[in-house]
């Protein structure tokens, strides 16, 4: 990719996070069915964290890094020649409108988040299953994951981490990391 960048383009990275908050900002604890702080949301991506790790003997770092690529980011780009002026922030996005005091822009954008994560639950059940969990369960938990955020049963908001930086207009250097 850095070598078909131009100087001074512009590069954007986007990831959302598997982490999901009520609607005080608080995290969703990894909490059993009926406990205080229980969500389905929360729940189902715990189960997709911990699907990656039984599925993948490399090592954690590997796996975090697949997972929660926007964690890495900024230290990749900084290290990079190729690169300049790093930034990083967090946007916090609520996830389907709940609140009837959001501008119209902001609605959409609310909505984009909500089904978003609706379609994004439904790409992880292939993973559940092929690292051993029954279909029946899997199929449970995406139904209630999917009805939550449809049927606004909480007030959730996720994370999305942003990193943006500049193509430097030195010459191309090839980057190589050892594994």
């Amino acid at each position: 990719m850095t070598q078909i960048m131009k100087p001074g383009a512009l590069l954007v990275l986007g990831n959302g996070l598997l982490q999901f908050y009520d609607e005080y900002g608080k995290p969703y604890r990894d909490v059993n069915e009926g406990e205080e702080g229980f969500s389905w949301l929360q729940k189902w991506f715990m189960e997709v964290q911990n699907a990656y790790f039984r599925n993948n003997t490399t090592s954690f770092r590997a796996v975090d890094e697949y997972l929660n690529p926007h964690k890495y980011w900024h230290q990749w780009l900084e290290s990079n020649p190729n690169f300049a002026n790093v930034i990083s922030w967090d946007m916090i996005v609520r996830l389907g409108n709940w609140s009837s005091e959001t501008r119209d822009d902001i609605r959409i954008a609310n909505d984009y988040c909500q089904s978003t994560v609706i379609n994004l639950i439904k790409s992880f059940v292939p993973l559940l299953l092929t690292s051993g969990q029954p279909p029946e369960l899997v199929e449970h938990w995406r139904m209630e994951a999917t009805k939550e955020l449809q049927e606004l049963r909480l007030h959730s908001y996720g994370k999305w981490r942003w990193t943006w930086c500049i193509r430097t207009d030195c010459e191309w250097i090839p980057r190589y990391v050892d594994t």
